[in-house]
């Protein structure tokens, strides 16, 4: 039963096991809280990010031509993927509103998918609690990881990508 994978644990592996616990559960909780109470406020992220999006939301689309109101000559970004604009967009489009701040979390909640799937890998291959909470507090500590998941860069979901597709291919 799942108190027993606690209760196998030697002393310090259950200290240590409850502080990484309570460390990631407030870390969540604190990113959780940034994400649906602060709108994106870092210029590069404003500039590069947002300000496509919302002009493809108010405008219906964008043109695909140099025309002057094109939304990739505009801003000359075209190094950042039209994707993201999409999407974002079309979040934006399903909710019937622009909102910046709730167009953010999908980066909270695939990021917490993320630390549910290394949590899960890790058990199946440690059987151990301790050991399974490790990947996912290394994870946590990664200092521009807070910075990503509250500001949409692709960097977080290209990362999250590389490492599904390389536990896939391990396991194949």
């Amino acid at each position: 039963s799942k108190i027993d994978i606690f209760l196998s644990l030697n002393k310090t592996q259950k200290i240590f096991s409850l502080i990484i616990l309570l460390y990631l559960i407030s870390f969540i909780i604190l990113w959780f809280m940034h994400n649906i109470t602060f709108p994106t406020y870092f210029d590069d992220a404003f500039w590069n990010w947002n300000l496509a999006w919302v002009n493809i939301f108010f405008d219906g689309g964008f043109n695909i031509f140099w025309d002057s109101q094109e939304i990739l000559w505009r801003w000359w970004v075209t190094h950042y993927p039209i994707y993201i604009w999409i999407f974002k967009a079309l979040i934006a489009n399903f909710t019937w509103f622009w909102y910046d701040t709730y167009t953010s979390l999908l980066q909270f909640f695939a990021f917490c998918f993320f630390l549910i799937f290394t949590f899960v890998i890790s058990f199946k291959k440690t059987k151990n609690l301790f050991y399974s909470l490790l990947p996912s507090l290394f994870i946590c500590s990664i200092p521009l990881l807070y910075f990503h998941i509250i500001d949409w860069y692709m960097d977080l979901l290209s990362w999250i990508y590389s490492v599904i597709t390389i536990y896939f291919f391990y396991s194949f």
